[in-house]
């Protein structure tokens, strides 16, 4: 297997106490020019305690920016995984965003649960721009996560866009891998502001979350489709490397805890920090050229995946690629329970497709 390691490793330190590096592996390049390339930007990092979160002290609330930037910028809020609580298994992405002149929020939460950490992830969010508004810009947003975190984006999407009215120059949504989405209605879905963009990804071998979760969503929220797109990401085998669209692609070191192997590769480029990248200039910056790629309806400057991995899938009419009996977390869940009892089951059953 052929490894490729960057100009750049990023070192990681944990609050065990260890540090790791996480190295750029793979046949295929990363990409080094254009949308998906890292930016010039020199990246700062501010930490601070989330007031709701009582964990230890090592896990705060982490604001990623540029260090040279003179004024507020836009900004994306970051909503983690189950057991993603250091910012060091997204590292890469939180210093790509913040290397092409944004800022970024990353809010971890110990305790997996709706009713405990759907509050902490907002409280952290909240006392970031209050505390930090010299760097955020609350009037362009964008709101991303993975998994649990990425369940929990449409309602936050409803506090921060609706109830607090953030966004009003530029917002959007981008979901990778969806867990059930807590706490919000259909009547919630049906009033989303229709200006904001979304972005929902989904991974051909992920057995943990059941596509419908995210097609649900994909399908009920009031976002046009010129605004929207539902992006499958493939396996693949180049020289003898599995490029695996599993559960954590997007993820770029383990959750299950340091030492535990999760590759920083190709994927990562193209499929996550190239979309996220466009995005944020479409809507950040208004650049409609950028469109072609965030939202580009299956064109070829969306799905091309520098013309070695299999394209993305792009659609607008999802459907789903497994049996429900082939997830951990099948959409079928049923029988949840109202707060503040915890639930490992899906509240909007029946909007699960077939």
């Amino acid at each position: 297997m052929k490894k490729i390691i960057l100009p750049i490793i990023f070192v990681l330190t944990f609050a065990c106490g260890k540090s790791q590096d996480i190295e750029y592996t793979g046949p295929v390049e990363a990409i080094t020019n254009g949308y998906g390339a890292f930016g010039d930007e020199k990246v700062s990092v501010i930490n601070f305690d989330n007031p709701l979160n009582d964990a230890k002290k090592e896990q705060d609330v982490s604001i990623f920016y540029p260090t040279d930037s003179e004024s507020p910028v836009p900004t994306l809020f970051f909503s983690h995984g189950y057991m993603a609580v250091d910012s060091a298994f997204f590292s890469p992405l939180l210093r790509f965003v913040a290397s092409k002149g944004f800022a970024v929020v990353y809010v971890p939460q110990t305790f997996y649960g709706v009713c405990k950490n759907y509050p902490i992830i907002l409280k952290g969010f909240q006392q970031a721009a209050r505390e930090y508004s010299n760097i955020i810009d609350t009037t362009r947003v964008g709101i991303m996560g993975h998994s649990f975190g990425a369940g929990a984006i449409p309602w936050l999407g409803k506090k921060l866009m609706i109830d607090w009215g953030w966004g009003e120059q530029g917002r959007f949504l981008f979901i990778t891998a969806p867990w059930y989405a807590h706490l919000i209605t259909q009547t919630d879905l049906e009033n989303f502001p229709s200006d904001c963009a979304l972005l929902m990804q989904v991974y051909e071998e992920d057995a943990v979350n059941d596509h419908r979760i995210a097609i649900d969503i994909f399908n009920n929220i009031n976002i046009p489709k010129e605004e929207k797109d539902f992006i499958f990401v493939k396996t693949d085998e180049i020289e003898g490397y599995t490029y695996k669209a599993a559960h954590n692609l997007s993820v770029q070191f383990a959750a299950g805890g340091v030492g535990k192997n999760v590759q920083y590769n190709a994927h990562d480029y193209y499929a996550v920090f190239r979309l996220l990248d466009a995005m944020m200039d479409y809507k950040f910056n208004g650049n409609q050229e950028a469109k072609k790629i965030a939202l580009g309806n299956g064109s070829k400057e969306q799905v091309d995946m520098g013309g070695i991995l299999s394209d993305l899938i792009s659609t607008d009419d999802p459907k789903p690629m497994q049996d429900q009996s082939y997830y951990r977390q099948p959409c079928n869940n049923t029988d949840e329970l109202p707060c503040p009892k915890d639930t490992n089951k899906n509240p909007r059953t029946k909007y699960c497709s077939e």
